[in-house]
């Protein structure tokens, strides 16, 4: 009885998420791809006629400073999620999307989110 319960749950759970999901969202990704594989991986995915976002690079960080304050004396509302956990950061030439840009400084990259 406890297994068909987890079952429906599962389940309904599964399709709700789904639900969100725009139509045309990807349904694969990859990861630990090399700065040097990046082209011939995307030209194999192109010549299979594969419909494919945009790759860019993803790296984990911590936020540790704001404007040279440190972060963690600036969290509001309780909220101390983002400097206490690793985040996703990316960084793309010329930040086409419509993300805000920062420099890190000292590591020369720009992050997008």
């Amino acid at each position: 009885m406890l297994l068909a319960i987890v079952w429906l749950v599962r389940t309904d759970l599964l399709q709700d998420w789904q639900s969100t999901l725009p139509p045309d969202a990807p349904n694969a990704f990859a990861i630990n791809i090399a700065p040097y594989e990046v082209e011939n991986y995307l030209g194999q995915i192109d010549e299979q006629g594969i419909n494919r976002s945009e790759a860019y690079p993803i790296m984990r960080g911590r936020l540790s400073e704001i404007n040279g304050e440190n972060a963690r004396e600036r969290e509001t509302n309780g909220d101390t999620d983002a400097t206490r956990r690793e985040l996703n950061l990316t960084w793309h030439k010329g930040c086409q999307f419509t993300m805000k840009c920062f420099l890190v400084t000292g590591a020369g990259l720009m992050v997008c989110r």
